[in-house]
């Protein structure tokens, strides 16, 4: 744990301090990802890391972030990206799009059709996400690393994506596609999105320390920080929406209003905010910290509600498969001590429950596409939740043209 020791950016030497204090984004702000962390790195290597590995990352995503209304810490640029799109006829025809605009229109064969086609009357009906494997792996690998960096893991123990005696991330990165092998899974996961989220769960299991990343409930990794970890048990969770909710700020600001030290002591306390003798920059903290709050939302919570919109449950029984009904509810959801029964936070999307057999889900995935290759086990999987996130993407852009 770094508490309590003078903090180092983990990419220079420089000693993290208030001269040089920066607020790094553990998901991208680009990508609308609102937890944010001091405990990382120095300013400079901020900027630096900002303009380049998390640039090309989250270009990737610009088919989502272009067409949804998500809360953002700063204003971005808008970006390129390429879609399908449609005539009154019919008749279809490949596009670059920047922004909710159609920039150039291209036929089947490749040729420009700009000069050609009344733009105005096309429809995209299909996003494109051009997946770079190297940008991706750098990008979750990131989101892993900082995270486990915020939950105060020092990056030395994050051996195998983190080189410590050059202060940078390696090069060769175990990330794992996740593909839902149970029917506990495959229940929540080949249903309608309908709340885009962002999600993290960072986990230990013997020796294996990883985390597992969602983002826009659609792409979704492991990525193995440790395969020798030696320290305690660890599981920490985050799961925020992502597209933009209102906020009433004028009801907010007068509940935060600072008229006292005293005053500044109880709401920075409450927020968890740095001490300070200007009574507005605590405000002003205080309200982002609210408007944040608004988007968090309680991951196990959330996916055990997923349960009973998909029926799960019910299907089982349907199938007349009583032996897995009382297996994955017994496994997943045992009794609690509270009223409510929740989802056990040290099994879910940690171990696959299977025939009454247990593994590491991670392990189990690796043998899986193994067995019968990327193609056959990931591909349509992959596709199923790309036609899933591009029916939500049109559906979000049609209410706000109407």
């Amino acid at each position: 744990m770094r508490e309590g020791k003078k903090m180092q950016c983990v990419y220079c030497p420089a000693d993290i301090d208030e001269s040089n204090s920066s607020s790094e984004h553990i998901i991208p702000n680009a990508l609308g990802g609102l937890l944010e962390s001091n405990k990382i790195c120095c300013k400079e290597c901020n900027t630096k890391f900002g303009e380049t590995a998390d640039s090309d990352f989250t270009k990737t995503f610009a088919a989502i972030t272009e067409n949804i209304n998500i809360k953002k810490s700063r204003v971005t640029a808008p970006s390129k990206y390429k879609a399908i799109v449609e005539d009154m006829m019919g008749k279809k025809y490949n596009a670059e799009m920047k922004g909710k605009k159609i920039w150039t229109v291209l036929s089947n064969e490749g040729k420009y059709m700009n000069n050609s086609i009344d733009i105005k009357t096309l429809e995209p009906i299909e996003y494109k996400f051009e997946v770079k494997n190297d940008v991706f792996k750098i990008g979750f690998t990131k989101i892993a690393f900082n995270y486990a960096v915020h939950c105060g893991i020092e990056p030395r123990y994050l051996d195998a994506v983190y080189d410590f005696e050059n202060s940078k991330l390696k090069n060769k990165l175990m990330v794992i596609p996740f593909i839902p092998l149970n029917f506990f899974d495959k229940c929540i996961e080949y249903e309608k999105i309908n709340d885009l989220k962002h999600a993290i769960i960072l986990f230990s299991h013997n020796n294996i320390l990883a985390a597992y990343i969602e983002l826009f409930s659609t792409f979704q990794f492991y990525v193995v920080l440790s395969n020798d970890w030696k320290g305690d048990e660890i599981y920490e969770s985050y799961c925020q929406l992502v597209e933009k909710k209102e906020f009433d700020i004028n009801k907010e600001k007068e509940n935060i209003k600072i008229s006292s030290y005293k005053d500044m002591m109880i709401i920075a306390d409450q927020y968890q905010l740095d001490y300070s003798s200007n009574f507005e920059e605590i405000e002003f903290k205080a309200l982002e910290a609210i408007r944040k709050k608004e988007y968090e939302i309680d991951y196990l919570k959330y996916i055990y509600e997923q349960t009973y919109k998909c029926n799960c449950a019910n299907q089982l029984i349907k199938n007349k498969n009583m032996e897995d009904y009382f297996g994955y509810m017994n496994y997943f959801i045992p009794e609690s001590e509270d009223e409510a029964e929740s989802i056990d936070p040290n099994k879910f999307r940690i171990i696959n429950y299977t025939k009454n057999e247990t593994h590491l889900y991670i392990k189990a995935i690796h043998d899986e596409i193994s067995s019968n290759g990327f193609t056959t086990v990931v591909i349509p999987y992959t596709n199923q939740k790309m036609m899933f996130l591009s029916k939500k993407i049109l559906e979000v852009r049609s209410l706000q043209e109407s």
